[in-house]
């Protein structure tokens, strides 16, 4: 009798575990620890970035390893705090052109859910004095891609959620 007191005790804390809010909230809580710490222990096969430095003198073009190039007219650009620039303007790039790279940077090509037939994905920071830099109103930054396919690509923006999964959706 006290074999099956204490089995169907067992049994209602296991059910109870499972139906326990507090519970489902700290499995979400860990799996979210643990997909973090899994993204963080990737980060070590990403892609490396490319740190090009230009003077905020003139106007330049900053060529990536890969081919993409980058037309920079500092007179369009200012910091996020209106602050002016500086004497440099450093260029962070980079080019991931291949489905090897694509995925150890965690940048598979997917858009809501569906897969896409990538023409490569690109990341261009623009800093200077430590300060991201965004353009001005009504300015646009220059930019051309190696061609990595025949096919016609369309431009699409990428946005990491809470996972840090990236999902791309199509420019307007």
């Amino acid at each position: 009798m006290i074999r099956i007191s204490t089995l169907l005790i067992a049994v209602c804390f296991i059910i109870h575990s499972c139906n326990n809010p507090e519970t489902a909230e700290n499995n979400a809580a860990d799996n979210t620890a643990g997909i973090a710490k899994l993204n963080d222990a990737l980060k070590k096969y990403e892609a490396p970035s490319q740190i090009i430095k230009v003077s905020a003198g003139k106007p330049c073009v900053v060529t990536g390893r890969k081919g993409t190039k980058i037309s920079i007219n500092p007179d369009d650009l200012i910091t996020e705090s209106g602050k002016p620039l500086g004497q440099t303007i450093e260029v962070e790039l980079k080019e991931l052109t291949s489905q090897r790279q694509l995925v150890s940077s965690n940048a598979q090509t997917v858009c809501d859910g569906k897969l896409l037939v990538s023409g490569g994905a690109y990341f261009i920071g623009i800093t200077s004095n430590g300060e991201k830099l965004k353009l001005k109103d009504g300015k646009t930054l220059r930019v051309q891609f190696p061609e990595l396919s025949a096919q016609e690509m369309g431009l699409f923006y990428g946005q990491r959620n809470e996972l840090g999964q990236m999902n791309w959706q199509k420019t307007s």
